[in-house]
């Protein structure tokens, strides 16, 4: 039998929980605040350009905003100094650093902003709980939703930025609302409350290979499950007879059972799965069936786990007909194809799915004001309002290969997407994008499923233990979230 292990207060639970476990027992309900108008939806129309349009269904409605809800006057903003801390080296940093320069010699209002690097998203994150209560406490930075969420219910440091958006003067207009897509604007509400705006984002998709898959005799990348299974055996069995070394046994699906990939798989194929996280099932019918499938494809071989974690010279080698990935891989996979010279087409495409439409699960930092004083908050809101704007989204877009977060950019990218036609591709799946979950439920959740991805793979699983996997992953769930009730 397979069994998942926990420990707890003389109850199993596994290791990892423990940090998790604390953020829970910590969490407290927020308080009610302004809200801001969400009836804003985004329609896509996408054309042969390839172009994004949206239109407004409804038509967005900004209510103003009495100023004492800000607390501060653009007037009174001159010789502002506002520290910004973000993540992102390399070409990001050298693009920030400019965007910065940019900033402090043109805004209007006298603000000066300065800019930090911090290695990764987890040490700025360990450097922002470090210096609060500090002078060295930022008035703007990075951050995923969890991790803002944990600002605001334990420590009170978010900014609620409804006001800032809804501000006749200094907020956004409709339009600028629309501009956003709607599961990229509303990633950042948490209840009432308006957590951040949304300042990069990226996809989980399948990589295929579209050169070898015409040539094993399909014409287009597979939509359904059914065709999905087709292509990967037909790339595992023609591997299988090769007489190259490193070919037989590969051929298909490389097998990825991280929670990102694994949840696209129970999205796309029905799962009831609570995104808000808050009540969330593991036993389901969907869920079981998901996981039926994807050992039915390990088992035929069709599907298979590769010793390199990174996937993209498998991929150029011809050793996979499809992995799954995130959008920002597509830089890697381009470099190993230079360096295997590998010359095959090959493009992004969604999860195979059992539904009408497929989808692509989505998720990416934002910008969050801290709390400081009001007339820094306020610098630090016109900033932040600044870089996601068209023109500096167009420039972040292009220098970290994410996905633009206004509508706008991305029409206006039109070189850079003719150089990119897979990136390009990524674009066009944003209409069918669901956020991934935000709660800090979610931050247990997710480890259950990869663990229990992890035991749907071993060699010595069976698929009628996939029962009794799903019980124990809801069982474990009830026993780690049951601390904070």
């Amino acid at each position: 039998m397979v069994e998942i292990i926990i420990m707890m207060n003389n109850r199993r639970i596994k290791p990892w929980t423990g940090l998790l476990v604390f953020m829970l027992i910590l969490t407290a309900c927020s308080p009610a605040v302004p809200t801001e108008n969400y009836s804003t939806t985004s329609t896509f129309i996408l054309t042969k350009s390839p172009t994004i349009t949206a239109t407004p269904e409804p038509t967005a409605t900004i209510t103003p905003t009495p100023v004492d809800l800000i607390g501060a006057s653009t007037s009174d903003l001159r010789l502002t100094k506002v520290h910004f801390w973000y993540p992102w080296p390399g070409d990001v940093d050298v693009v920030m650093k400019k965007l910065i320069s940019k900033f402090n010699g043109t805004n209007t209002w006298g603000i000066w902003v300065d800019g930090s690097l911090f290695g990764n998203y987890n040490d700025l994150f360990d450097a922002v709980n470090q210096s609060q209560g500090t002078d060295q406490f930022p008035q703007l930075t990075v951050a995923f939703p969890e991790q803002a969420q944990i600002w605001l219910n334990q420590m009170g440091s978010i900014v609620d930025l409804a006001p800032y958006v809804t501000d006749p003067e200094v907020g956004y207009s409709p339009q600028d609302i629309v501009d956003f897509p709607q599961a990229f604007w509303n990633q950042d509400v948490d209840g009432k409350v308006r957590l951040g705006i949304p300042a990069m984002r990226s996809g989980q998709v399948i990589y295929y290979n579209e050169t070898w898959a015409k040539e094993l005799g399909f014409t287009h990348p597979p939509k359904t499950l059914d065709e999905f299974q087709q292509q990967a055996c037909k790339a595992a069995q023609v591997n299988l007879y090769l007489k190259q070394e490193g070919k037989p046994g590969t051929g298909g699906w490389i097998v990825d059972a991280s929670s990102r990939t694994m949840l696209s798989w129970l999205l796309s194929n029905g799962s009831t799965i609570d995104l808000e996280g808050t009540d969330i099932k593991f036993n389901t019918p969907e869920i079981q069936q998901t996981f039926e499938y994807l050992r039915v494809l390990y088992d035929q071989g069709c599907a298979w786990v590769s010793r390199n974690p990174e996937p993209y010279e498998y991929f150029s080698n011809r050793q996979a007909l499809f992995y799954s990935g995130d959008v920002i891989d597509l830089p890697q996979q381009l470099a190993a194809d230079g360096r295997v010279k590998n010359n095959d087409q090959w493009t992004v495409i969604p999860f195979p799915t059992s539904q009408k439409q497929p989808v692509m699960l989505v998720y990416g930092p934002s910008f969050v004001v801290l709390k400081t004083s009001s007339r820094e908050q306020l610098a630090a809101w016109l900033f932040a309002r600044w870089l996601s704007e068209p023109a500096q989204q167009e420039v972040l877009s292009e220098a970290s290969g994410m996905l633009p977060v206004r509508i706008s950019a991305f029409n206006g990218m039109q070189t850079y997407r003719d150089q990119h036609p897979q990136w390009s591709s990524a674009v066009q799946l944003i209409p069918d994008a669901i956020v991934e979950p935000q709660s800090t439920n979610w931050l247990v959740a997710e480890k259950i499923l990869q663990d229990a991805a992890h035991q749907l793979f071993q060699p010595e699983t069976k698929p009628e233990q996939i029962p009794s996997i799903l019980e124990q992953m809801d069982e474990m769930y009830g026993e780690v979230t049951s601390v904070n009730k």
